[in-house]
């Protein structure tokens, strides 16, 4: 099975080498396109009796600004920002692993990321680490429920998470040959403070914690001295507890994202 994707993720934060950045600005833009899996299990003992399952296509896009401190090149602060749709697919619920429901499932995704850290180079290595900050969300729509074969009556569910997120990152650059450079990444972020809303239950916010893991690798050539273009891939997998509010219960979650990314950077 594939397991390219999910929820964005991740969603899936582009990092711009530190090749791209002559001057005190730059600006990327990227775009990419992948898989996207969700699944929610319960939290007992019977370990994973009641499931949920997604996979569905992704597209995925987003900008990115870093400016460089004047009076210290080696310190920046930036901005990353992504944007997920999700293809509507089917979403399949099992109860001790026998399917019993489906229906269809969209999921989009937006992630706001902020950051401060440190950049530098040594002979053909360039690096940087930084701390980071910032909110994601989650939205998702599910209809056409049949049950054990049974169309129910026409029904929309949606579901949001609402999500802020402090953590660090730390990429590595590479050259390889002349203006060319091989660029990975890694970033982890703690949700401090999640919160789900349904709106099967209006009026109950779920309170919850989570986490989110993001990688990536690829290549970056130097157009120019003010212009970067970038090919890899990213890989972000974000989990939130099982939390209840109330009667109410929020199951166990994960989203994964994988998908091909291509970035422009320019310098300024």
């Amino acid at each position: 099975m594939k397991r390219l994707g999910v929820a964005i993720v991740s969603v899936s934060l582009m990092i711009v080498s530190g090749y791209a950045y002559a001057d005190n600005f730059g600006f990327g833009a990227h775009i990419g396109y992948g898989t996207l899996q969700y699944e929610e299990h319960t939290d007992n003992p019977a370990a994973r009796s009641n499931t949920a399952v997604s996979e569905q296509n992704v597209i995925l896009f987003g900008v990115s600004g870093e400016y460089t401190l004047p009076r210290n090149e080696n310190l920046f602060a930036g901005i990353t920002t992504d944007w997920a749709i999700g293809l509507e697919d089917k979403e399949t619920w099992s109860k001790n692993f026998i399917p019993n429901q489906t229906n269809l499932l969209r999921i989009y995704g937006q992630f706001y990321d902020l950051r401060f850290g440190y950049k530098n180079s040594i002979d053909t290595v360039s690096y940087r680490v930084y701390a980071s900050g910032g909110f994601d969300a989650l939205h998702f729509r599910r209809d056409n429920f049949v049950q054990n074969g049974t169309p129910l009556p026409p029904a929309l569910v949606t579901e949001d998470f609402y999500l802020w997120r402090v953590g660090g990152g730390v990429s590595l650059g590479i050259e390889i040959v002349d203006g060319w450079a091989l660029d990975g990444r890694g970033a982890y972020s703690y949700y401090p403070a999640a919160a789900v809303e349904n709106s099967n239950f209006p009026n109950v916010e779920i309170d919850t914690t989570g986490s989110c893991l993001d990688l990536g690798l690829g290549i970056v050539h130097s157009v120019t001295d003010k212009v970067n273009v970038y090919a890899g891939g990213s890989f972000t997998t974000l989990e939130l507890n099982s939390a209840t509010s109330g009667n109410v219960l929020f199951p166990e979650s994960e989203t994964e994202i994988l998908v091909g990314v291509l970035n422009a950077t320019f310098a300024f």
